[in-house]
């Protein structure tokens, strides 16, 4: 394989994703319980929405505020909401490897979470040519439609890309529109992949 652009998944894959952390500190912030944040947010369907485009990044922090009385400013929102990641080195070294192959970080994650990455966790932002991001692709993976508009913000075709992701739905859904799919078992396996997708 010769790979001219990389697209890789976020959460469980360039970082672990601990949704419980995000949930706690939230929960902290508001004087409330961490159950009562994720049927807020997650239990009304309001984080699937925003994943899909369904509000800017001001109106999930005026969501946040009115719906669990957070008090903070959209900057410590901002920490809190990337809180639930944390960087796997190893993956990002991958990353960085990569080049001169165009990468993209291609995730079901909301407004919110796209203005706060640059920022709050530039180390994992700057890494990667470009963010795709559900929510301004207006669909989620495993839809096709994600993929084709992942494709077409980095100007590449199905067979000169290569598709990250630790869920198998989300790799076959890849492979059906004809996007080489890894399934992600860990840093190790991956560097081990690396080896037939940059042969030396």
């Amino acid at each position: 394989m010769n790979p001219k652009v990389i697209l890789f998944d976020l959460g469980d894959v360039v970082c672990r994703f601990v949704p419980e952390r995000r949930l706690e500190l939230l929960a902290a912030a508001c004087g409330t319980s961490p159950q009562d944040v994720r049927e807020a947010l997650y239990g009304t369907g309001l984080v699937d929405l925003w994943d899909q485009g369904g509000a800017t990044a001001g109106r999930i922090h005026e969501t946040v505020r009115s719906e669990l009385g957070f008090k903070g400013g959209r900057a410590e929102l901002e920490r809190l909401w990337c809180a639930a990641f944390d960087p796997d080195h190893e993956v990002l070294r991958l990353v960085r490897a990569s080049r001169p192959c165009r990468t993209a970080l291609f995730t079901n994650n909301d407004a919110l979470l796209l203005s706060a990455l640059p920022r709050v966790m530039p180390q994992v932002a700057e890494c990667f040519d470009k963010l795709v991001f559900s929510c301004e692709l207006g669909a989620k993976k495993p839809d096709p439609r994600a993929f084709e508009q992942a494709l077409s913000e980095m100007s590449a075709d199905p067979a000169d890309a290569v598709f990250i992701d630790d869920k198998a739905e989300n790799v076959s859904a890849a492979g059906r529109l004809g996007i080489p799919g890894v399934r992600f078992h860990g840093a190790d396996a991956l560097t081990e992949t690396w080896k037939t997708l940059f042969p030396m």
